[in-house]
């Protein structure tokens, strides 16, 4: 169904742009983007881009209610949860990701200029396969910008008050010097087991002497809960802090050990270093972008499971990590 609608939205830009230059001037633009946390991290440098490109255009994004806080540092941007919500006409709108109900605007006429990531999919799939998936966001709004753009990388801006909750949170717990560690992930096939990271943790707090902080959303404490019950240096304090405070929580942190999820990705754009834990997925479109930011990913089985990495790789990397 994705292929399909990949390929109708191909077709819809081509109709639809024919004849047209890409707008110098926009007054208001329309932007999709039906996807989850770590998804949207990696559009944030577009997000920038356009703001800065269309600095007098109201921009309106569709999105899911978990993404709003991320999107907050931009106050250009509106960001819409219910689509019945989204009234008027578009100069511009761009599907980074969105569904056959975003196909009304440019089918009707709403939308007067469109861009989407089908084509730029398509694109890629006959040049050598899928890119990174901050490649694939930049590539399908590459059409408004001038070619010197200077592109700016995904950056979250967490506020003052966000880096004082983290900083009275650490302070509360007596901890300096640690470790986040994320065992969740939206997809079960994604999580590493329980026991390895229980096990990684004792290994990591007998070599370094590091505490372990177990994050993540409200429903994942659960999950932490049978890991740090009885290792008395790992904390489980998964529910008590805001996206965008987990984010400084994870730019503070010696390194970042995750399943590939929300979290993940924080680390990722904040530069920690890192050891991200992938399993069913393909190559390179969600990797970690940066030095010192290792990868464990067996595709040499298929499918690949996250199972098939053992603490031991994990340990290798950590020390990796630590001698840098």
């Amino acid at each position: 169904m994705e292929k399909l609608l990949y390929f109708c939205t191909s077709l819809l830009s081509s109709l639809v742009n024919t004849g047209k230059e890409a707008p110098r001037a926009a007054k208001r633009i329309l932007l999709v983007k039906l996807d989850e946390i770590g998804d949207v991290i990696y559009n944030l440098h577009c997000f920038e881009a356009l703001c800065n490109r269309y600095p007098d255009a109201e921009i309106v994004l569709w999105c899911k209610p978990m993404n709003n806080i991320l999107v907050k540092q931009f106050p250009q941007i509106q960001a819409i949860n219910n689509v019945n919500n989204i009234q008027g006409r578009f100069d511009i709108q761009i599907d980074f990701r969105g569904n056959w109900k975003s196909l009304l605007w440019p089918l009707t006429g709403k939308s007067t200029y469109y861009l989407e990531r089908g084509s730029t999919r398509f694109y890629y799939k006959l040049n050598g396969g899928q890119v990174h998936e901050t490649t694939t966001n930049k590539q399908t709004i590459l059409p408004l910008f001038d070619l010197a753009y200077p592109w700016p990388e995904p950056r979250l801006r967490p506020s003052e008050e966000d880096k004082e909750a983290i900083d009275a949170l650490l302070s509360e717990m007596g901890i300096t010097d640690f470790v986040v560690m994320h065992t969740g992930a939206r997809d079960e096939l994604r999580r590493w087991p329980q026991d390895r990271f229980r096990d990684l943790a004792s290994e990591i707090h007998e070599n370094y002497g590091l505490h372990i902080l177990f994050v993540g959303g409200p429903n994942e404490d659960a999950i932490n809960e049978p890991i740090t019950a009885k290792l008395p240096f790992a904390h489980n304090i998964a529910g008590r802090t805001s996206l965008l405070e987990l984010s400084e929580l994870t730019r503070k942190a010696r390194f970042f050990i995750g399943n590939e999820s929300g979290p993940m990705h924080f680390a990722v754009i904040n530069k920690t270093p890192l050891v991200a834990l992938f399993g069913p997925g393909v190559k390179d479109v969600f990797y970690p972008l940066h030095a010192n930011q290792h990868v464990l990913h067996h595709l040499d089985k298929q499918p690949a499971q996250v199972t098939d990495i053992t603490v031991q790789e994990v340990l290798n990397a950590v020390n990796q990590i630590m001698q840098h």
